[in-house]
C-alpha cells in the first residue's frame, strides 16, 4: 500500500464513519433518552454498540458482500422500514427510570444496551448505501483501499473509532445542554426524546407503507 494514499484512505475512513453519524436516528434519540435519565454507563454501552454494527457494515462494504447479501432492494426497504418503525415505538413506550437497582442488574442493563445500539445500528436502513459510494469515490481519487486481514481490522477499528467519537461528543453535548436547561424545562425535556422517536416512527411507518404500495 502507498504510504500516503493508505494514510489518506484512513483519515477519509475515520471522516466519513464521524459525518454518517449526524443525521438524526433511533440510536441518537436513543442515546438522548439515556442522557435525560442519567444512564451514562448505558449511553457509553449503546454507543459501543453502534459503533460495532456501523463498522461491520463498512467492512462489507469494502469486501463487497453488500450485493452479495441483497442489501438495498427495492422489497427488503419496506420491512427494514417497518422494522424501523417498531423498534422506534417500542423505544418511546418504554418507561421512565425505575427504583435503584443492584449492581449486578445494571450491569446486565448495560449489556442489554450494547446490544440495543448494535440492533439500532445493523437495521437502520439509511446507513447501507454510504459506505458503498464513500469506498467508490475513494477508489476513483486513487486512494488506495487495504487488501490483506490486518489492513482490514485496521479498517474496522477506524470506522468504529469514528463512529464512536461522534457518539462521545454527543453525549458530552446532551450533558452539557441537560445541566444548563433541567431547571429551566419544567420536566419537557424528559418527555421530548419519547415524542422525538415516536415522530421518527411515524415517519419510517409512512415510508414502509409507501414502499409496500410501489411493490408491483
Amino acid at each position: 500500500m502507498n504510504q500516503i494514499s493508505g494514510t489518506m484512505f484512513f483519515l477519509g475512513t475515520f471522516a466519513c464513519a464521524f459525518a454518517f453519524g449526524f443525521p438524526v436516528g433511533p440510536s441518537s434519540l436513543e442515546m438522548l433518552r439515556l442522557a435525560t435519565m442519567k444512564l451514562r454507563s448505558q449511553s457509553w454501552s449503546l454507543a459501543a454498540g453502534v459503533a460495532c454494527a456501523d463498522a461491520a457494515w463498512a467492512l462489507a462494504a469494502l469486501a463487497g458482500l453488500l450485493p452479495w447479501l441483497n442489501v438495498g432492494r427495492p422489497e427488503h426497504k419496506g420491512p427494514l422500514f417497518l422494522l424501523t418503525a417498531l423498534i422506534c415505538a417500542f423505544l418511546a413506550w418504554r418507561g421512565g427510570p425505575g427504583p435503584s437497582r443492584p449492581h449486578g442488574e445494571k450491569q446486565a442493563r448495560g449489556r442489554f444496551s450494547f446490544w440495543k445500539g448494535a440492533l439500532l445500528a445493523a437495521t437502520y436502513p439509511l446507513t447501507f448505501g454510504s459506505w458503498v459510494v464513500s469506498l467508490a469515490i475513494m477508489r476513483g481519487i486513487g486512494w488506495c483501499v487495504p487488501a490483506g486481514l490486518p489492513w482490514l481490522a485496521l479498517f474496522f477499528f477506524v470506522v468504529f473509532l469514528g463512529y464512536f467519537t461522534y457518539m462521545a461528543l454527543l453525549q458530552a453535548l446532551f450533558k452539557h445542554l441537560f445541566h444548563r436547561l433541567e431547571a429551566k424545562c419544567n420536566g419537557w425535556l424528559h418527555r421530548l426524546p419519547r415524542r422525538l422517536l415516536l415522530a421518527l416512527a411515524g415517519l419510517f411507518l409512512g415510508l414502509a407503507a409507501a414502499e409496500f404500495l410501489s411493490l408491483p
